[in-house]
């Protein structure tokens, strides 16, 4: 933790020391969180997991929550627009109700489908285990040569690939870059939930996708000290054009804010089909 960008009336306050004893705490239980097993997977997932002998292009890994319906658009919208990236959805839900469901859509897409540990975490405490759950015992395990972290109510609308923007970019890391909250500290970091990353490149970094409570940046920010600060002109920047329901991220993504927590209400799950040209 960089204490150096902290105010008099922070210290004043102690809350550089608030936010080390929570630093610490979120370490802790990350820590133990990803050593733990995934609570299922389907055949797709096993057959993946048995066999890392050929070496994957690239991946686009979905971190899912309880939205079912946002899953199979999600993964048409790449079967239409990027078909040749391996898909695997990593399942936060709490409910099992909601994980049956995107289990179930999983299987009937040939999706390989993990059941994540629960825990008890909520927002982007939980987003940050389900994120580092995920490259620790996913990633790792089949070291892509290129991989992505999507959020499920992220749509790709045209056939353009991050992966060759990278390629062709020579990026080492590339999607929506945030700033810290506040505006007395320089750090930043990419959105978790449309991020993508060279493996050969930052697989010696020891990516952490917790958030950064002493920098003021969500999930994924506890990789500026790791990467992004020491690298920022080998990491590429997409634009993002905020509408009044969605944002358009690199003029070819469709992310439809709050799935998870505000559901699909009437009519907008409609404007999403007509965006992505579905019948």
């Amino acid at each position: 933790m960089d204490y150096s960008h902290y105010r008099m009336s922070d210290w004043l306050s102690l809350q550089p020391l608030k936010f080390q004893l929570k630093e610490f705490r979120n370490d802790l239980c990350c820590s133990v969180y990803t050593r733990r097993k995934f609570i299922r997977v389907n055949k797709y997932a096993e057959e993946l997991l048995s066999n890392t002998s050929a070496r994957i292009d690239a991946i686009y890994l979905a971190i899912s929550f309880e939205t079912p319906t946002v899953i199979e658009m999600q993964i048409k919208s790449l079967k239409k627009n990027d078909p040749d990236p391996l898909y695997i959805v990593a399942d936060n839900s709490s409910s099992s109700s909601g994980a049956k469901e995107i289990a179930e859509i999983c299987d009937k897409y040939k999706v390989p489908y993990f059941k994540l540990p629960k825990n008890k975490a909520v927002f982007s405490r939980s987003h940050s285990y389900a994120l580092q759950w995920s490259y620790e015992n996913i990633i790792k395990i089949l070291q892509p040569k290129r991989f992505g972290f999507l959020d499920h109510d992220v749509f790709l609308t045209k056939k353009l690939s991050p992966f060759t923007t990278m390629q062709e970019q020579n990026f080492i890391a590339y999607g929506n870059r945030r700033v810290s909250e506040w505006n007395f500290h320089p750090a930043w970091y990419l959105w978790a939930g449309f991020c993508f990353y060279e493996y050969d490149k930052v697989y010696d970094k020891n990516l952490y996708f917790m958030y950064d409570i002493g920098s003021g940046c969500d999930t994924g920010g506890r990789n500026y000290y790791r990467l992004y600060k020491n690298s920022e002109k080998e990491v590429g920047f997409c634009a993002m054009d905020c509408k009044q329901d969605f944002d358009l991220l690199a003029d070819s993504w469709l992310h439809y804010r709050g799935a998870s927590y505000l559901g699909l209400s009437e009519g907008k799950d409609d404007k999403i089909l007509a965006h992505l040209g579905d019948d």
